[in-house]
């Protein structure tokens, strides 16, 4: 897709790195002094990077003795040794989908994000949710609004890399009649028979085998890897002719 972000790093931002000998009172007055900083990474020895939440740091020493016990100790005490980490080429609804998983605990902690093995950023929650969202609906700009179908921009992308494949088969399946159904029904009833139409192609090609794209109207189209399509065509024709049964007056 173009003109928007996927890539869970695209959106991460800095985070300030701490090493897991650093003192709990240093910590504290970086939290002091930074009233919007949700949480820091820790980096210690064996590479991969711990978290430690504002909140959860702030409850720690906020106890009887708290305050005391951790203030001169080093923050590897109270940081959360297996935070959510992601790579960077991760895509973001997949995360969302792991964020979204994680214990009550932890479900609003930042996600921790690396390249390459070395600490890239992190993302709030938040961030999170509304990229998630913007991804959703650029998804939607791209599918047919009336099958949910991938639409000619998509469909294009596909045929382009379909050139790519040392074999594929595009087939072309339309409605013979359909304006005059649609004069004679109306589009209530041309509409239903588009959908019902989609959902029976549904169930003969379906990925990875096959990519199955709505152009318009009743177009549809079908980007196969393979050459072996008459036996399904011939399935389909005959569940259409079953199924167009249901859309005429007895």
């Amino acid at each position: 897709m173009s003109g928007i972000f996927t890539h869970i790093g695209d959106i991460a931002e800095n985070i300030p790195v701490i090493t897991s000998d650093t003192k709990c009172e240093a910590v504290y007055r970086l939290f002091r002094s930074n009233p919007n900083l949700e949480g820091v990474a820790i980096v210690g020895a064996e590479g991969m990077p711990s978290l430690l939440m504002r909140a959860r740091f702030f409850q720690q020493i906020g106890t009887q003795y708290g305050y005391n016990l951790y203030m001169g100790r080093p923050v590897e005490l109270v940081m959360n040794n297996g935070p959510l980490v992601v790579d960077y080429m991760e895509q973001i609804t997949d995360v969302s989908i792991q964020a979204m998983n994680r214990s009550e605990e932890e479900l609003y902690d930042l996600v921790l994000v690396t390249s390459k093995g070395a600490l890239s950023g992190a993302i709030s929650i938040r961030r999170l949710l509304l990229a998630v969202a913007d991804v959703r609906a650029e998804m939607a700009s791209f599918m047919n609004p009336l099958t949910g179908l991938p639409g000619n921009r998509i469909i294009d992308d596909r045929l382009c890399q379909s050139y790519l494949l040392e074999r594929f088969s595009v087939l072309y399946l339309d409605l013979d009649y359909f304006k005059s159904y649609n004069d004679s029904y109306g589009f209530k009833m041309g509409d239903a028979l588009i959908q019902a139409t989609a959902d029976l192609l549904r169930q003969y090609f379906t990925v990875p085998e096959a990519f199955l794209g709505h152009i318009g109207g009743d177009d549809f189209i079908v980007i196969l890897n393979h050459h072996e399509f008459r036996k399904d065509c011939e399935e389909v024709i005959a569940g259409f002719e079953e199924l167009k049964r249901e859309f005429y007056n007895s």
